[in-house]
């Protein structure tokens, strides 16, 4: 328990090498570290990118007779998904099954995050229907991210449905989700449903941040010429005292004099 408590404090910390050492220590004196030691190190080995050496330690658990839990596969997911490896994501949630154990929500939105990285938008919507399946609720985080991934595949139907499916689920639209939708909608050229919802947005409590408003004034109005609009969203973009990035910026100053710009009055970024 001391050994765990050390390599575990070790990891955090970022002393992956000497947690090493404790770890082959243990082995050297005989003392059998648990499965709660061989989590931290694997967990360990994949915040560092040693997938590879993760996955031989994570296989060497049954070897010495230990089982395996949801906390040995999560770092390991977790690391497959974030270089798109799809093949070896989809091989871990099946062994994991297979072993009777249930992934948890953080398990799924990590597989489902991975998979929409990847492309992978469709099985991710099957990880979706499997996770609600198994008595498992997903959260804003996991309708954001399949939003998101529906959203850049172009598949916008798909991406409301999922949209207007979240008040059913008990949940509540945040500015991330909306702020999903509306580029979605915008790159599809959908600009009254986008409009719509930068209404409903405000007469839910939403409130827009930065990101809202760039997304609003470059793809809605002024990559339609729609100068008036832009200046309108510009003015309640100061009011909320946010800044504009250089993008916005460069953008604007192709539609404004200069003397447009200087009395818009934005605070420095």
């Amino acid at each position: 328990m001391e050994y765990n408590v050390f390599i575990d404090s070790l990891i955090k910390e970022g002393r992956r090498e000497d947690a090493s050492k404790i770890f082959d220590g243990m082995l050297t004196l005989s003392k059998e570290p648990d499965i709660c030691t061989y989590n931290s190190m694997i967990l360990g080995l994949c915040s560092i990118g040693k997938l590879e050496e993760a996955h031989r330690l994570f296989d060497s658990v049954t070897d010495k007779g230990l089982k395996h839990d949801e906390y040995s596969f999560n770092p390991l997911i977790n690391g497959y998904c974030k270089t798109s490896r799809v093949d070896d994501i989809i091989q871990l949630s099946k062994e994991m099954q297979k072993k009777g154990l249930k992934p948890d929500e953080i398990t799924y939105n990590t597989l489902i995050d991975g998979l929409c990285k990847a492309g992978k938008v469709r099985k991710a919507q099957s990880m979706l229907a499997e996770m609600q399946s198994y008595g498992v609720c997903p959260s804003m985080f996991t309708y954001n991210v399949l939003v998101n991934g529906l959203c850049k595949a172009g598949n916008i139907e798909k991406a409301r449905n999922y949209f207007f499916e979240i008040p059913n689920k008990g949940l509540v639209e945040d500015v991330v989700t909306y702020n999903t939708m509306i580029n979605g909608l915008l790159k599809e050229g959908m600009f009254i449903e986008a409009e719509k919802l930068i209404i409903e947005m405000k007469n839910k409590g939403c409130i827009p941040n930065a990101s809202t408003y760039d997304t609003i004034i470059r793809r809605a109005y002024l990559l339609k010429n729609d100068v008036t609009r832009a200046l309108e969203f510009l003015k309640e973009r100061r009011g909320r005292n946010l800044s504009l990035n250089d993008s916005t910026k460069s953008l604007l100053a192709s539609f404004l004099s200069a003397d447009q710009l200087k009395h818009l009055d934005f605070p420095k970024t």
